[in-house]
Formats: structure tokens, sequence, C-alpha cells
């Protein structure tokens, strides 16, 4: 048994013994496509990887073999990537990467369609970061509730969200506007990050994915940091430089052969 073999059959038994899953449907994972058990090597990121009943998972750190994955193995917010995307920090939504647009949305958006019409449409993320209710750290799936609601009718479309979400940039197209927690991350480093409207006027506040309340949303003054909320209809307030991609975490579920996991 040559030593490739022999560490991948020493990886599996160890696998199977720490992770006794079951297999419940035909095919468990894909891109590659595998089955319960099943380990493969990942040369993008130097990465053994097995098949577990809800995907692929990673057992080790992983590296990107050129050096660059994306951004690089170790970036400092601020950082440009390869892509023109730029490093804005961790989310407190998993712990994952996040990348933001270099320049500032053209206009200025209300969060919802510029109407007093209002809907619960989420959890209320009611207090300042760090936020009690998870629609305070999750901007991912708050944004994709909310451009779900496209057709729904008034308040619907929500203008802000669905301008992140609509965006088509750097070569991505999973863009969306963060939740309040995801947000401050930005603040904190918006003088490294740039882009940001700094003149002090209305276009430095700028809106979250989370609401607040029936009528309200959360927003951040980009400047100072200040958090607090308006009411939904609220014209004059920014969606970006905040529009955010994500790139998976180190251990995470990574798909195979992809080292920018947001570069669909």
């Amino acid at each position: 048994m040559n030593t490739r073999a022999l560490l991948a059959s020493l990886t599996l038994a160890l696998f199977s013994t720490a992770f006794p899953l079951q297999s419940t449907h035909a095919q468990d994972c894909t891109n590659p496509d595998g089955s319960v058990g099943e380990i493969v090597y990942n040369a993008d990121y130097a990465l053994f990887q097995g098949c577990t009943a809800t995907g692929w998972h990673g057992f080790h750190a992983t590296e990107c073999l050129d050096g660059d994955c994306g951004c690089g193995v170790s970036p400092a917010p601020g950082d440009r990537c390869a892509d023109g995307t730029i490093y804005a920090g961790t989310s407190p939504d998993g712990g994952v990467a996040m990348y933001t647009t270099p320049i500032d949305a053209p206009e200025t958006y209300t969060w919802n369609d510029g109407s007093p019409n209002y809907a619960t449409v989420m959890e209320y993320c009611s207090d300042v970061t760090p936020g009690t209710a998870s629609s305070c750290q999750t901007g991912e799936s708050n944004t994709t509730l909310l451009a779900a609601l496209h057709s729904s009718g008034s308040p619907a479309p929500y203008k802000a969200a669905e301008y992140c979400a609509g965006l088509d940039a750097h070569g991505h197209n999973d863009w969306y506007l963060p939740a309040q927690d995801e947000l401050d991350v930005l603040q904190k480093h918006h003088e490294d990050i740039g882009g940001f409207d700094t003149s002090g006027t209305t276009g430095s506040y700028y809106w979250s994915s989370s609401q607040h309340s029936h009528t309200r949303a959360r927003w951040q003054f980009i400047i100072d940091g200040t958090q607090a909320r308006s009411y939904q209809d609220t014209a004059g307030l920014r969606s970006g430089p905040g529009c955010l991609d994500r790139l998976a975490a180190l251990l995470r579920w990574i798909p195979v052969a992809v080292c920018h996991a947001a570069s669909a």
C-alpha cells in the first residue's frame, strides 16, 4: 500500500469512528458527487475532505497553493483582492470572511418601497451591537427574505436590500445588505475599506437589513458608529459600499475545486 493510499485508509477509519453517519439518499455530496464515508482531496485548498450526510467537510486547516485565495491567506480589513473587492472583516454570522465593493452605491434608498405601508417580515433586531436577535447578524438570509417579497405588493419591494441582491460586480452576483452587527464591522474599519460617504450628511447613514420594529429598520452612521432606527420609508440613506459577499471559513462545508467560494 503506498503512502497516499495508507493516509486515505487511516483518514477514512478516523472519519468513520468520529462520524458514524448513515447514508439517507443516493447522492449525499455534490461538487464532486460523493457518498457518505468517501474521502477526496481538494487541490485548491490542499485539503482532505470527507463526505457526510450533510455535505463535504474539511479535516484540517486549508491553504491555497498559489498563495492567493481571493484576497490572500490572512487578509486585513481594507486589503484589495484580486477580483477588485475589498476584504471587510469577519461576519458575526458564522465567522466567515466578508468582502465589499470599493465604491459607494450610486444613489440613496428607502428601506421599503418608499410608502408609509409596513409589514413584519423578520424577527425584530431591537438593540444595538451585539444584537440579541439572530436577524441582527444574518444579513445574507435577511436579504434573501426581503428580495423574495419583491412581487408581494407594498411595502415591497424593499429597495435597499434589492439593490444589493441585484448587484452584479467583480464577478459576483450573490451580494447582500449586511445585518446591523455586520455593518458594525464595516464601520469599525471604514477608513481602511474606503469608499464610504463621510460628508456627515444623510448619505453617511447606512441601512442594515435588520428590521427594528413593524415600522422601522436599523441603520448606522458610518463616521462615529452611532446605531439607531428610522421609519422604513425614510429617504436618503445608503446601501453601500456595504453590500457584502462571503467566503466560507476554514473547516466549514467547502465545495471541492473552489477557492473563492462566492465566485459562482
